[in-house]
This record gives C-alpha cells, structure tokens and sequence, in this order.
C-alpha cells in the first residue's frame, strides 16, 4: 500500500491550468484554421471576380475590336465609293471638255469664214472712230491717209474666238451669253481703235511709247476674249459639273 501511494505521490495529474492552456491552443487552432478558410474562400471569391472582370474586358475589347473592324470596313466602302465618283466625274469632264473644244473650233471656223465678208466693214467703223481721236492728237488729213490699214481686219478678228465661246459654251443662259458679247464687244473694239490710234505715233515719230502700246494690244487682244468669257461663266462652270 505504501508502494502505491508512492508512485501516486510522484505521478503528475493534470491540473486546471493547464487544461484551460489546451483548451486555449484548441480554440486558436481552430480560430487560424477558420481564418485560413475564409482567407482561401475570399481568394477563391477575388479570384473568380477577377477571372469574371477579365472574361468581361475580354468580351468588350472583342466587340470593340469587331466595332473598329466594320467602321474601318465602312470607311474602305466610302473610299471606294468616292474614288469611284471621282473617276466617273473625271470621265464626265473629259468628255464635256472634248465636246466643248469640238464646238468650239467648229464654230470658230464658221464665224471666221463669216468674218472674212464682214470683217472689212467693221474696220472701215473702227477707223471713222478713229479717225476722230486722230484729228483730235492733230494729225492732219493727209497724215491720216498715208497710213494704209485696209486689211487690219484680218488682224484684228479677236471678235471670232468671242462670239463662238458665247454661242457654244454649255449650259449658261440666253441672258449670260448676251452679256458676254454686250459687254465684250465694246472691250474689243476699243482695243482695236486704240491699236489704230497707237500705230500713228509709232509711224510717224518712233515712239517708244506707242511701241510698248501697240504690242501690249497684240497680246492682250489675244487673251481678251477668253477672259471676258471666263468671268462671265466661272460660277456656271463649277456649279454645273457633274457630281
């Protein structure tokens, strides 16, 4: 017996302190593994969110991407479309301009042969009008006279290239082609007459002057008729072309 109480003396019960200890350990186990568990599932959470936002993104730069395509795909469609129109209308042009040259020296021609039986009519008018300024500077009759120009109009036949852009130039009114030649024939007949008038100073006397006149008439009389021509129609001829 008192062998028995001997090992019971040295042998260690566990006391209350030290249960509480385990059960303390146990709790804070228990606590890290429910911390973890709700660590992992709020990963898994996060994780399937951003899997889902990605999948998202994914869906709406492809349907960004497909937009960009059709618009860059409708763009090709209108580039094709205008670089077409641009050929039809560059056809259509050519083709108005052809025809137009073509009327043009056919009329020019026909008005030419015309102006051959006329053309020494009108000059004999554009001398009478001169011959007034003449007097008028103090030539005298016989200075007049000496001065041969029976066939300056041969020369000055400007008039032709004037009244056949008038007759065959496309769609402009009756009205437009009248003012071309109301307000273009006084142009050119005054330049005819100031021709006469310059070439008098320039037989006579040589001058330097009357030279640098007679030979700017030259060249303006050339250009004369178109430009009369051009400012009269320039807006019909943009407005008009074909779109």
């Amino acid at each position: 017996m008192a062998g028995v109480f001997h090992h019971l003396r040295h042998f260690d019960f566990p006391t209350l302190a030290e249960d509480d200890r385990r059960v303390k350990v146990t709790k804070g186990v228990e606590r890290r593994e429910r911390r973890k568990k709700g660590r992992e599932g709020e990963d898994g959470r996060a994780n399937t969110i951003a899997t889902a936002l990605c999948s998202m993104h994914l869906a709406l730069l492809s349907e960004e991407e497909e937009a960009q395509m059709h618009k860059g795909e409708r763009k090709r469609k209108k580039e094709v479309k205008a670089v077409r129109r641009m050929q039809e209308h560059n056809v259509s042009v050519a083709k108005i301009l052809l025809l137009f040259l073509s009327a043009f020296l056919f009329a020019s021609a026909a008005f030419l042969m015309l102006w051959i039986y006329i053309g020494e009519a009108y000059q004999n008018i554009v001398f009478i009008v001169a011959k007034f300024i003449l007097r008028a500077m103090g030539y005298s009759a016989s200075q007049i006279s000496a001065v041969n120009l029976s066939g300056a109009y041969l020369v000055n036949f400007n008039l032709v290239p004037l009244f056949a852009l008038a007759a065959v130039t496309p769609r402009i009114s009756l009205i437009k082609r009248a003012k071309i030649l109301i307000f273009g024939f006084p142009i050119l007949f005054s330049l005819h007459v100031l021709d006469i008038v310059a070439h008098f100073p320039l037989h006579f006397y040589g001058s330097e002057l009357a030279w640098f006149v007679v030979n700017s008439i030259g060249v303006a009389s050339i250009a004369a008729p178109f430009v009369i021509w051009f400012i009269f129609v320039q807006e019909d001829l943009v407005t008009s072309s074909p779109h």
